[in-house]
């Protein structure tokens, strides 16, 4: 499919543009106001590739829909946090969230209608989106084992304490073996 004249317009000005719907969309201007500073700041610019007005009214309504579907995803993702509340911090929350997106996807893929395929815009920021998932899920892995390398130290120095406290009798090498066996520590 082609593309229309405002996404073929260089990446500032289309920028502009868009940051104008936003306060269109918001109420604050009306397509007419766009139009006007769009044509003061860019027409001269941009000559016959200037985009008519009812493109850009079309793209609007793209920008609006896009707009209010991340609008609805963060408010999802707001109320999983809030119902996850503390257990974000031990990470079954975040799996919460891992899978909420999952569903998303598959769900965005089984909407694909049979003999059609995802526009590439859409495939490029599906391929993102995944990347992120699998980043963060990486990034909570290494938090886990972070935190689980810093509990054995933890433990490894209270069996030092213990032992010099109660002079239990403990060589030096049943606390080392007692580091190494039991929490998987070597000095």
């Amino acid at each position: 499919m082609a593309r229309s004249k405002v996404e073929r317009l260089p990446e500032p000005v289309r920028a502009q543009l868009e940051e104008w719907l936003r306060e269109a969309i918001a109420g604050r201007l009306s397509l007419d106001d766009v139009m006007v500073r769009f044509d003061a700041q860019f027409a001269d610019q941009l000559g016959e590739d200037a985009p008519s007005r009812s493109s850009v009214h079309r793209h609007a309504q793209k920008f609006a829909a896009i707009s209010e579907r991340m609008r609805r995803s963060k408010d999802i993702a707001d109320a999983l946090i809030a119902e996850a509340g503390p257990s974000l911090a031990d990470g079954k929350g975040f799996q919460v969230l891992v899978q909420g997106f999952q569903s998303l996807a598959f769900d965005m893929l089984a909407n694909v209608e049979e003999g059609k395929s995802l526009d590439p815009e859409n495939l490029m920021f599906f391929a993102r989106a995944i990347q992120s998932v699998a980043s963060a899920q990486k990034s909570d892995a290494d938090r886990a084992l972070k935190l689980k390398a810093e509990a054995a130290k933890e433990a490894a120095a209270a069996v030092d304490r213990v032992a010099a406290r109660t002079g239990a009798g403990l060589t030096a090498e049943t606390r080392d073996a007692i580091k190494r066996e039991i929490l998987g520590i070597s000095d």
